[in-house]
């Protein structure tokens, strides 16, 4: 049977599950390619766990597959990619 190349995406929140979708590699996918994966919350200021999980199945003949978190804060226009200063790792 053939199968579309396909891209699935989780998300999770302070362990708790905000999605779960599921999105076909565009054909012929011979360059690169863009899905979008689109999950919202309603957040306070403050620090917050997430975790994210991705899994593609690789199309033939595509030279290049990527992923990006984007994040869009409350002064954000758009869409932004997540910088370092995003970002806190602490020790457990």
């Amino acid at each position: 049977m053939f199968r579309s190349p396909t891209c699935i995406a989780s998300v999770w929140l302070e362990d708790r599950p905000i999605g779960s979708k599921r999105a076909e590699i565009p054909m012929p996918a011979r360059e690169e390619k863009t899905v979008s994966m689109l999950y919202g919350a309603d957040l306070k200021p403050g620090l917050y766990k997430l975790r994210a999980w991705l899994a593609c199945t690789p199309p033939r003949d595509l030279r290049r597959l990527n992923a990006e978190l984007r994040i869009k804060g409350p002064n954000d226009m758009n869409l932004r990619a997540i910088s370092d200063a995003d970002l806190l790792h602490q020790e457990k």
